[in-house]
């Protein structure tokens, strides 16, 4: 079966070098929970993007390529559209899962193919004292 979806993963590292424009914010509220939120202006590389997910993987894609893995969970999110365009999601997540979320960001192309952007949670998370 031929593999219609490719994946890129992005650390906060390599955001810029992806040239993503994007602000995230993962911050552990309490030993037991971490708060998500993320805009996302739908520009550049991002202006097709169709849909945001949240998953949860076994471990993280190794590398950029063919996506040849199923996530142990993957839900939409629901996007709330800003007066500049902007597309913000958020939500809430334990903090023993949060090592192992992602953002994607998924841009559809042609019929039946997409890629997203993997954004890998774990660099992002910021305990709230530290702030």
């Amino acid at each position: 079966m031929k593999k219609l979806g490719y994946v890129i993963r992005v650390t906060k590292q390599t955001q810029a070098k992806e040239g993503l424009n994007y602000t995230l914010e993962a911050r552990r509220v309490s030993p037991e929970a971490v708060l998500v939120s993320m805009e996302i202006p739908r520009e550049g590389k991002l202006k097709d993007m169709s849909h945001v997910t949240m998953d949860i993987r076994p471990n993280l894609p190794p590398t950029n390529g063919p996506v040849s893995y199923s996530p142990l969970v993957s839900a939409p999110l629901l996007v709330t559209v800003g007066k500049n365009g902007a597309w913000s999601v958020s939500f809430q997540l334990a903090s023993e899962l949060a090592e192992r979320c992602s953002v994607d960001l998924l841009i559809p192309k042609g019929p039946r193919g997409y890629f997203y952007y993997a954004v890998e949670l774990k660099e992002y998370i910021t305990d709230v004292s530290s702030r």
